[in-house]
């Protein structure tokens, strides 16, 4: 019955700590902020943070942009492993939506993570990631559930972009998807969106 508040929210707060989740789980979280709701999740922007082992079961948001269901905005030398999204549903009516993460970016790495979940939006939107960027390795990850939205729809990762400089790659590794993928304008993969 109470409306949670995402862990550093939005890019003027973020977290910028070390949470190690001792391998528990946290149950049925509710957030609705679906007028102005950006960087939104169980964690809404990480900087510089370190996040293991957790698990986040039965999570509901509403919200806008830049949304998943464990971190909002994966920023800038952040580190996540071992951590798991199981029976989500994520409505944004905005860009960047993803069961995991709605970002991933700028020499941050997700290694052995999950994601079980619904997801529907506008555009960048993934079952996984909504969006990886400048420099971003994913390690051992998969997604299934559904993914729609109206264009860059991906199973795993809805877009994936440039780096900044040379030699900045956004790498996948041993990943895959069993997302259901729909896209009702264009851009649509099984994977990437």
């Amino acid at each position: 019955g109470h409306l949670w508040a995402p862990i550093g929210y939005g890019y003027q707060k973020p977290f910028s700590g070390t949470f190690e989740g001792n391998h528990k789980t946290v149950k049925n979280v509710l957030i609705n902020r679906e007028t102005n709701g950006d960087f939104v999740g169980f964690f809404g922007q990480f900087l510089k943070a370190t996040l293991k082992n957790l698990t986040v079961d039965g999570v509901k948001i509403f919200a806008k942009d830049t949304v998943g269901g464990m971190i909002g905005n994966v920023s800038t030398n952040s580190y996540v492993e071992n951590c798991h999204v199981k029976n989500a549903e994520i409505t944004i009516t905005g860009y960047n939506g993803g069961g995991f993460s709605g970002g991933i970016l700028t020499n941050s790495e997700v290694i052995n993570c999950s994601a079980s979940a619904t997801v529907e939006g506008v555009n960048q939107i993934g079952g996984f990631v909504g969006s990886s960027w400048d420099k971003t390795k994913i390690t051992n990850c998969f997604s299934e559930g559904s993914v729609k939205g109206e264009y860059i729809i991906g199973g795993f990762n809805g877009f994936s972009t440039f780096a900044f400089a040379p030699n900045r790659d956004n790498e996948m590794i041993n990943c895959y998807t069993r997302s259901n993928v729909e896209a009702t304008s264009f851009m649509a993969g099984g994977f990437f969106g």
